[in-house]
């Protein structure tokens, strides 16, 4: 996953910090994480959604909430059972349905929706759809 060049930076780095955070945790004897403040995960949300089209570091969603990378990935996958990425990834989906019912071609779609390009767009698309993009627009 680290070393593909088709992964997104936020992608590589959410898989490293999980994995750090999960050995720091199983070396200190699974001692659960404190729970998140539910405000600064709210934060996190709104600009996952504020900027869901654009390309986006773990930096700056941690900056957006004061968090350190490792707690905000446990945090968030702890309350919401699923990654910031997956979040990320789910809000560009969601932004691709709305456009899907206009007659924009896929390509545009993929870059309106913050994709790299129409391949993995429609990848995602499918894996969290079950059909494909051109599918279901029809």
């Amino acid at each position: 996953m680290l070393t593909a060049a088709d992964s997104e930076p936020l992608l590589k780095e959410s898989v490293a910090v999980q994995f750090f955070s999960e050995a720091l945790s199983a070396l200190s004897h699974g001692k659960p994480p404190m729970p998140c403040a539910p405000d600064k995960l709210a934060r996190v949300v709104d600009f996952i959604h504020s900027h869901a089209t654009e390309s986006l570091s773990l930096q700056q969603i941690c900056a957006a909430a004061s968090l350190s990378p490792s707690y905000l990935i446990r945090a968030f996958s702890q309350h919401y059972h699923m990654t910031p990425h997956a979040y990320l990834l789910n809000c560009r989906i969601q932004h691709a349905r709305r456009l899907l019912r206009g007659r924009q071609p896929l390509a545009e779609v993929a870059h309106a929706s913050g994709f790299a390009d129409q391949a993995h767009f429609q990848r995602v698309f499918k894996r969290l759809t079950a059909v494909t993009p051109g599918h279901y627009r029809r």
